[in-house]
Order: C-alpha cells, then sequence, then structure tokens
C-alpha cells in the first residue's frame, strides 16, 4: 500500500470521527462540537501541507 493511500485513509477515518462527533453534539459549543471543530482543522492543516509537500516534489 502506497503513502498516499494509507494518509487518504486515514483522513477518511478523520472525517467520519468529525462527523460522528459533529452529529452526536447537541449544542452547537457543546463539547462534540468543539472536538470536530478541531479536528476540522486538523484535517484541513494535513491536507495543505500534504499539498505543498507534493507540489515541491513534483518541480
Amino acid at each position: 500500500m502506497s503513502t498516499s493511500t494509507q494518509y487518504h485513509r486515514v483522513d477518511a477515518h478523520i472525517a467520519r470521527r468529525v462527523g460522528a462527533a459533529a452529529a452526536a453534539g447537541a449544542l452547537p459549543l457543546g463539547r462534540s462540537a468543539i472536538r470536530a471543530h478541531a479536528w476540522q482543522e486538523s484535517l484541513y492543516s494535513r491536507a495543505q501541507i500534504r499539498a505543498e509537500r507534493h507540489l515541491r516534489s513534483t518541480r
């Protein structure tokens, strides 16, 4: 399994966790919502770093 496939699987798992945490949160500022927001930021940061690495490697 390639590294990019492994990263994709990890990102998909994180996205599922974010969705589940957001769905479990009853209030917009509940613990689940805050945790989901943190997971989303982490997922976005990881994707951004990976895209930058890809751009550097293709130059």
